[in-house]
C-alpha cells in the first residue's frame, strides 16, 4: 500500500510540473495583456497555441486595439487570423 502511494504521489508531482511548465510558457504575454487593461484568459493562449495561432501577435494586436478604444474580442483576431 506504502508503495502505490509513493507512484501516485510521484505522478502527481510530474503532472503538476507540466501543467507549471505549460503556463511559464505564456505567462509573459498574459502578463502584458494584463498589465495594458487587454484582459486575455490564460486557457485562451494555451488554446491559441493548441490550434497553432501564435499567442503573442494576437495579445500584440489586441493590446493596440484596445489602447485605440476599439471594442474586438479574442475570437474575432484569432478568426481573422485564420
Amino acid at each position: 500500500m506504502q508503495g502505490a502511494l509513493v507512484i501516485f504521489m510521484f505522478l502527481i508531482g510530474i503532472a503538476a510540473l507540466v501543467i507549471i511548465g505549460i503556463f511559464m510558457h505564456f505567462l509573459g504575454v498574459w502578463i502584458r495583456a494584463l498589465m495594458s487593461g487587454a484582459k486575455v484568459a490564460l486557457w485562451t493562449l494555451v488554446g491559441m497555441k493548441l490550434r497553432r495561432i501564435p499567442p503573442a501577435l494576437i495579445v500584440d494586436a489586441r493590446i493596440s486595439l484596445v489602447k485605440a478604444g476599439i471594442a474586438i474580442s479574442t475570437d474575432e483576431l484569432e478568426t481573422h487570423y485564420l
